[in-house]
Protein backbone atom coordinates (compact mmCIF):
# COMPACT_ATOMS: atom_id res chain seq x y z
CA UNK A 1 0.00 0.00 0.00
CA UNK A 2 1.12 3.24 -0.53
CA UNK A 3 0.65 6.55 0.98
CA UNK A 4 0.55 10.16 0.50
CA UNK A 5 2.63 11.95 3.31
CA UNK A 6 1.07 15.65 3.79
CA UNK A 7 3.28 16.44 5.97
CA UNK A 8 6.81 16.12 3.65
CA UNK A 9 4.78 18.90 1.44
CA UNK A 10 6.22 22.28 0.00
CA UNK A 11 4.39 25.64 -1.19
CA UNK A 12 5.06 24.57 -4.46
CA UNK A 13 3.58 20.96 -4.08
CA UNK A 14 -0.15 22.53 -4.69
CA UNK A 15 -2.85 19.75 -3.54
CA UNK A 16 0.09 17.55 -3.49
CA UNK A 17 0.15 17.36 -6.94
CA UNK A 18 4.08 17.22 -7.26
CA UNK A 19 3.91 14.41 -4.47
CA UNK A 20 1.67 12.35 -6.66
CA UNK A 21 3.88 12.55 -9.04
CA UNK A 22 6.45 11.17 -6.77
CA UNK A 23 3.92 8.50 -5.78
CA UNK A 24 3.61 7.29 -9.31
CA UNK A 25 7.31 7.08 -10.00
CA UNK A 26 7.71 4.87 -6.58
CA UNK A 27 4.71 2.45 -7.79
CA UNK A 28 6.23 2.57 -11.29
CA UNK A 29 9.21 0.80 -10.07
CA UNK A 30 7.24 -1.25 -7.43
CA UNK A 31 5.43 -2.75 -11.16
CA UNK A 32 9.02 -3.00 -12.45
CA UNK A 33 10.66 -4.88 -9.86
CA UNK A 34 7.66 -7.24 -9.73
CA UNK A 35 7.61 -7.57 -13.74
CA UNK A 36 11.10 -8.74 -13.37
CA UNK A 37 10.70 -11.04 -10.46
CA UNK A 38 7.69 -12.51 -12.71
CA UNK A 39 5.40 -11.42 -9.17
CA UNK A 40 3.54 -8.88 -11.40
CA UNK A 41 -0.49 -8.21 -9.95
CA UNK A 42 -2.88 -5.39 -10.35
CA UNK A 43 -2.25 -2.08 -9.33
CA UNK A 44 -5.79 -0.18 -7.47
CA UNK A 45 -5.55 3.45 -7.12
CA UNK A 46 -7.41 5.22 -4.69
CA UNK A 47 -8.81 1.88 -2.79
CA UNK A 48 -11.18 3.85 -0.93
CA UNK A 49 -11.93 6.36 -2.70
CA UNK A 50 -11.05 10.15 -3.10
CA UNK A 51 -9.88 12.18 -1.39
CA UNK A 52 -7.56 9.63 1.12
CA UNK A 53 -3.59 9.38 1.81
CA UNK A 54 -4.20 6.03 0.47
CA UNK A 55 -3.06 6.36 -2.95
CA UNK A 56 -2.44 3.42 -4.41
CA UNK A 57 -2.75 -0.70 -3.39
CA UNK A 58 -0.25 -2.98 -5.55
CA UNK A 59 -1.22 -7.32 -5.38
CA UNK A 60 1.17 -9.84 -6.06
CA UNK A 61 0.72 -12.11 -8.48
CA UNK A 62 1.99 -14.41 -11.14
CA UNK A 63 2.59 -12.30 -14.05
CA UNK A 64 5.39 -10.08 -16.20
CA UNK A 65 6.18 -7.36 -18.22
CA UNK A 66 8.72 -7.61 -20.80
CA UNK A 67 8.70 -3.93 -21.68
CA UNK A 68 9.10 -2.85 -18.36
CA UNK A 69 11.13 -5.60 -16.26
CA UNK A 70 14.73 -4.74 -18.01
CA UNK A 71 14.18 -1.41 -16.30
CA UNK A 72 14.06 -2.55 -13.19
CA UNK A 73 18.50 -3.00 -13.01
CA UNK A 74 18.24 0.87 -13.94
CA UNK A 75 16.36 1.93 -10.78
CA UNK A 76 19.11 1.73 -8.29
CA UNK A 77 21.38 3.91 -10.32
CA UNK A 78 18.90 6.43 -11.94
CA UNK A 79 20.00 9.94 -10.97
CA UNK A 80 19.17 13.70 -11.42
CA UNK A 81 22.52 15.08 -13.66
CA UNK A 82 23.19 18.36 -13.04
CA UNK A 83 26.16 18.97 -15.54
CA UNK A 84 26.40 20.97 -18.49
CA UNK A 85 26.00 19.13 -21.32
CA UNK A 86 26.41 18.71 -24.67
CA UNK A 87 23.89 19.97 -27.30
CA UNK A 88 24.66 17.00 -29.48
CA UNK A 89 21.02 15.95 -31.14
CA UNK A 90 18.96 12.74 -29.93
CA UNK A 91 18.65 9.80 -32.61
CA UNK A 92 14.81 9.07 -33.85
CA UNK A 93 14.62 6.04 -32.99
CA UNK A 94 15.07 6.81 -29.13
CA UNK A 95 13.19 9.56 -29.34
CA UNK A 96 10.49 7.12 -30.39
CA UNK A 97 11.25 4.75 -27.74
CA UNK A 98 10.73 7.66 -24.92
CA UNK A 99 7.22 8.77 -26.78
CA UNK A 100 6.32 5.42 -26.77
CA UNK A 101 7.39 5.06 -23.22
CA UNK A 102 5.11 7.87 -21.74
CA UNK A 103 2.12 6.69 -23.77
CA UNK A 104 2.31 3.57 -22.66
CA UNK A 105 1.87 4.88 -18.78
CA UNK A 106 -1.35 6.86 -20.18
CA UNK A 107 0.69 10.11 -20.49
CA UNK A 108 2.23 12.30 -23.66
CA UNK A 109 5.53 13.28 -23.95
CA UNK A 110 6.15 16.95 -25.59
CA UNK A 111 9.99 17.12 -26.86
CA UNK A 112 11.14 20.37 -27.62
CA UNK A 113 14.63 19.98 -29.56
CA UNK A 114 15.07 23.20 -31.65
CA UNK A 115 17.51 25.54 -30.15
CA UNK A 116 15.23 28.41 -30.23
CA UNK A 117 12.69 26.56 -28.18
CA UNK A 118 14.89 25.51 -26.18
CA UNK A 119 16.16 28.65 -25.40
CA UNK A 120 12.96 30.46 -24.41
CA UNK A 121 12.34 27.80 -21.99
CA UNK A 122 15.50 28.78 -20.33
CA UNK A 123 14.52 32.32 -20.63
CA UNK A 124 11.41 31.17 -18.69
CA UNK A 125 12.90 28.96 -15.89
CA UNK A 126 15.39 31.94 -15.25
CA UNK A 127 12.42 33.85 -14.75
CA UNK A 128 10.37 31.91 -12.53
CA UNK A 129 13.95 31.16 -10.43
CA UNK A 130 14.30 34.97 -9.76
CA UNK A 131 10.87 35.43 -8.40
CA UNK A 132 11.29 32.12 -6.16
CA UNK A 133 14.92 33.66 -5.04
CA UNK A 134 12.68 36.60 -3.48
CA UNK A 135 9.48 35.35 -2.59
CA UNK A 136 10.19 34.49 1.37
CA UNK A 137 8.40 31.13 1.17
CA UNK A 138 9.86 29.48 -1.71
CA UNK A 139 13.22 31.28 -0.84
CA UNK A 140 13.14 29.55 2.96
CA UNK A 141 11.99 25.97 1.70
CA UNK A 142 14.51 25.92 -1.17
CA UNK A 143 17.24 26.86 0.97
CA UNK A 144 15.98 24.70 3.76
CA UNK A 145 16.50 21.53 1.75
CA UNK A 146 20.55 21.84 1.01
CA UNK A 147 22.49 19.76 2.79
CA UNK A 148 26.28 20.29 3.85
CA UNK A 149 28.30 16.94 3.87
CA UNK A 150 30.30 16.99 7.50
CA UNK A 151 27.47 19.42 9.10
CA UNK A 152 24.19 17.79 8.33
CA UNK A 153 22.86 13.94 7.50
CA UNK A 154 22.54 13.71 3.55
CA UNK A 155 19.73 10.90 3.45
CA UNK A 156 17.18 13.75 3.34
CA UNK A 157 17.51 16.79 1.30
CA UNK A 158 19.75 17.76 -1.49
CA UNK A 159 23.51 17.01 -0.68
CA UNK A 160 25.26 19.93 -2.11
CA UNK A 161 27.91 18.16 -3.92
CA UNK A 162 25.14 17.23 -6.20
CA UNK A 163 24.63 20.41 -7.90
CA UNK A 164 27.79 19.75 -9.56
CA UNK A 165 28.75 23.80 -8.75
CA UNK A 166 32.18 25.66 -9.43
CA UNK A 167 33.59 26.87 -5.96
CA UNK A 168 32.66 30.58 -6.71
CA UNK A 169 29.62 29.10 -7.45
CA UNK A 170 29.21 27.23 -4.08
CA UNK A 171 30.72 30.61 -2.20
CA UNK A 172 27.43 32.31 -2.86
CA UNK A 173 25.41 30.29 -1.42
CA UNK A 174 25.69 31.62 2.04
CA UNK A 175 24.67 35.24 -0.09
CA UNK A 176 21.91 33.31 -1.84
CA UNK A 177 20.57 31.83 1.88
CA UNK A 178 20.00 35.18 2.85
CA UNK A 179 16.61 36.35 3.77
CA UNK A 180 17.80 40.53 4.13
CA UNK A 181 19.54 39.97 1.03
CA UNK A 182 16.74 38.68 -0.91
CA UNK A 183 14.66 41.48 0.82
CA UNK A 184 16.58 43.86 -0.63
CA UNK A 185 16.46 42.62 -4.55
CA UNK A 186 13.14 42.58 -4.06
CA UNK A 187 12.22 46.31 -3.30
CA UNK A 188 14.80 47.27 -6.14
CA UNK A 189 12.89 44.77 -8.71
CA UNK A 190 16.33 43.61 -8.70
CA UNK A 191 17.91 40.30 -9.32
CA UNK A 192 18.18 39.45 -12.52
CA UNK A 193 21.10 37.80 -12.54
CA UNK A 194 19.31 34.72 -9.91
CA UNK A 195 18.45 32.51 -12.52
CA UNK A 196 21.48 32.68 -15.05
CA UNK A 197 22.53 29.15 -13.99
CA UNK A 198 19.23 27.63 -15.14
CA UNK A 199 19.55 29.33 -17.95
CA UNK A 200 22.98 28.16 -19.30
CA UNK A 201 21.74 24.54 -17.77
CA UNK A 202 19.05 24.69 -20.34
CA UNK A 203 21.13 26.14 -22.82
CA UNK A 204 23.22 22.46 -23.06
CA UNK A 205 20.59 20.14 -22.75
CA UNK A 206 19.85 18.26 -26.51
CA UNK A 207 15.87 18.58 -25.21
CA UNK A 208 13.80 19.77 -23.20
CA UNK A 209 10.85 17.26 -22.51
CA UNK A 210 7.35 18.01 -20.74
CA UNK A 211 5.32 14.95 -19.07
CA UNK A 212 1.96 16.04 -20.19
CA UNK A 213 -1.42 14.58 -18.33
CA UNK A 214 -4.93 15.18 -19.47
CA UNK A 215 -6.33 17.06 -16.70
CA UNK A 216 -5.74 18.32 -12.90
CA UNK A 217 -6.63 15.66 -10.74
CA UNK A 218 -5.00 13.02 -8.57
CA UNK A 219 -5.31 9.92 -10.49
CA UNK A 220 -3.83 12.19 -13.62
CA UNK A 221 -1.09 13.07 -11.86
CA UNK A 222 -0.08 9.55 -10.61
CA UNK A 223 -0.33 7.89 -13.78
CA UNK A 224 1.44 11.14 -14.81
CA UNK A 225 4.68 9.64 -12.03
CA UNK A 226 4.75 6.74 -13.55
CA UNK A 227 4.90 8.10 -17.26
CA UNK A 228 8.14 10.32 -15.60
CA UNK A 229 9.87 7.35 -14.48
CA UNK A 230 9.52 5.06 -17.56
CA UNK A 231 10.74 8.34 -19.47
CA UNK A 232 13.62 8.61 -17.40
CA UNK A 233 14.75 5.35 -16.60
CA UNK A 234 14.15 4.24 -20.66
CA UNK A 235 16.30 7.63 -21.40
CA UNK A 236 19.40 6.14 -19.15
CA UNK A 237 19.20 2.89 -20.87
CA UNK A 238 19.57 4.91 -23.64
CA UNK A 239 22.92 6.41 -22.45
CA UNK A 240 20.67 9.34 -22.02
CA UNK A 241 21.07 12.11 -19.08
CA UNK A 242 18.02 13.79 -16.90
CA UNK A 243 17.48 16.46 -14.55
CA UNK A 244 14.20 17.22 -13.46
CA UNK A 245 13.18 21.07 -13.51
CA UNK A 246 9.93 22.76 -12.28
CA UNK A 247 9.09 25.91 -12.49
CA UNK A 248 7.37 27.76 -10.02
CA UNK A 249 3.95 27.55 -11.79
CA UNK A 250 3.64 24.26 -13.02
CA UNK A 251 1.46 22.89 -10.51
CA UNK A 252 -0.39 25.99 -9.88
CA UNK A 253 -3.48 25.86 -12.04
CA UNK A 254 -5.76 28.56 -11.33
CA UNK A 255 -5.30 32.31 -10.70
CA UNK A 256 -6.05 31.74 -6.77
CA UNK A 257 -3.42 28.86 -6.36
CA UNK A 258 -0.99 31.35 -8.49
CA UNK A 259 -1.58 34.13 -6.00
CA UNK A 260 -1.36 31.69 -3.00
CA UNK A 261 2.33 31.22 -4.26
CA UNK A 262 3.74 34.38 -5.01
CA UNK A 263 1.18 37.12 -3.68
CA UNK A 264 -0.06 40.30 -5.36
CA UNK A 265 3.35 41.42 -6.51
CA UNK A 266 4.18 38.67 -8.81
CA UNK A 267 0.83 37.17 -9.96
CA UNK A 268 0.70 38.67 -13.02
CA UNK A 269 4.64 37.60 -13.88
CA UNK A 270 3.40 34.29 -12.91
CA UNK A 271 0.33 34.09 -15.37
CA UNK A 272 2.41 35.49 -18.02
CA UNK A 273 4.59 32.74 -17.91
CA UNK A 274 2.15 30.24 -17.50
CA UNK A 275 0.60 31.23 -21.05
CA UNK A 276 3.95 31.01 -22.86
CA UNK A 277 4.73 28.30 -21.10
CA UNK A 278 1.67 26.46 -22.51
CA UNK A 279 2.16 27.86 -25.48
CA UNK A 280 5.78 26.80 -26.32
CA UNK A 281 4.91 23.04 -25.13
CA UNK A 282 1.02 23.33 -26.85
CA UNK A 283 -1.02 22.30 -24.48
CA UNK A 284 -4.74 22.21 -24.90
CA UNK A 285 -7.35 23.30 -22.16
CA UNK A 286 -7.14 21.15 -19.26
CA UNK A 287 -3.85 19.86 -20.10
CA UNK A 288 -1.57 19.94 -17.17
CA UNK A 289 2.52 18.78 -16.99
CA UNK A 290 3.58 16.31 -14.02
CA UNK A 291 6.97 17.09 -14.70
CA UNK A 292 9.99 19.17 -16.86
CA UNK A 293 12.91 17.56 -17.84
CA UNK A 294 16.25 18.62 -19.05
CA UNK A 295 17.53 16.10 -21.38
CA UNK A 296 21.32 16.00 -22.21
CA UNK A 297 24.41 14.19 -22.82
CA UNK A 298 26.35 14.27 -19.82
CA UNK A 299 29.05 12.79 -17.83
CA UNK A 300 27.94 11.11 -15.37
CA UNK A 301 26.87 12.63 -12.00
CA UNK A 302 30.22 13.44 -9.81
CA UNK A 303 28.08 11.99 -6.76
CA UNK A 304 24.70 10.36 -6.42
CA UNK A 305 22.20 11.43 -3.39
CA UNK A 306 21.55 8.95 -0.78
CA UNK A 307 18.46 6.92 0.21
CA UNK A 308 16.07 7.19 3.34
CA UNK A 309 16.46 3.99 5.00
CA UNK A 310 13.56 1.67 4.98
CA UNK A 311 12.76 1.99 8.20
CA UNK A 312 11.75 5.57 7.31
CA UNK A 313 9.52 4.03 4.50
CA UNK A 314 7.90 0.81 5.33
CA UNK A 315 5.96 -0.44 8.14
CA UNK A 316 3.96 -3.48 8.33
CA UNK A 317 0.33 -3.56 9.72
CA UNK A 318 -1.80 -5.92 11.90
CA UNK A 319 -2.87 -8.09 8.71
CA UNK A 320 0.85 -8.19 7.82
CA UNK A 321 0.51 -6.00 4.55
CA UNK A 322 3.38 -4.06 3.99
CA UNK A 323 2.29 -0.42 3.89
CA UNK A 324 4.84 1.94 1.65
CA UNK A 325 4.41 5.69 3.07
CA UNK A 326 5.61 7.33 -0.42
CA UNK A 327 7.83 9.46 -0.47
CA UNK A 328 9.79 11.46 -3.11
CA UNK A 329 11.99 9.62 -4.77
CA UNK A 330 16.15 9.75 -4.95
CA UNK A 331 17.81 12.44 -6.68
CA UNK A 332 15.11 15.17 -7.15
CA UNK A 333 14.74 17.91 -5.06
CA UNK A 334 14.42 22.75 -4.57
CA UNK A 335 17.79 23.36 -5.05
CA UNK A 336 19.35 26.99 -5.52
CA UNK A 337 19.21 28.05 -9.37
CA UNK A 338 18.18 25.03 -10.63
CA UNK A 339 14.55 25.86 -10.87
CA UNK A 340 13.55 21.89 -9.58
CA UNK A 341 11.24 20.50 -7.12
CA UNK A 342 11.32 17.46 -5.06
CA UNK A 343 9.35 14.70 -7.22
Amino acid sequence: RFYLVPERTTAMDVRFRASYVGIGAAIFNARAQAASLGVLGSVKLFPEGYPSRHVATIRLGEGSDPDISPLSGQIQRRAANRHMGQPTAIDAVTMQLLTRAVEREGAQLRMLTERPMIDRVGELLAESDRIRFLTPTLHREMFSELRFPGRDAVDQGIDIRTLELGPSELASLELLSRPDVMAHLADWRAGQALGLRSRAGVGTSSAMAAIVVPRADPIAYVRGGAAVERFWLTSEVQGLAVHPVSPIFMYAVDEEERLGLVGERNIDALAEMTHRFNDLFELADGERVALLLRVLHAAPPTVLSARLPLTHLLSRQRDSAPAMAAVHPRHNGASAGHGEMRN
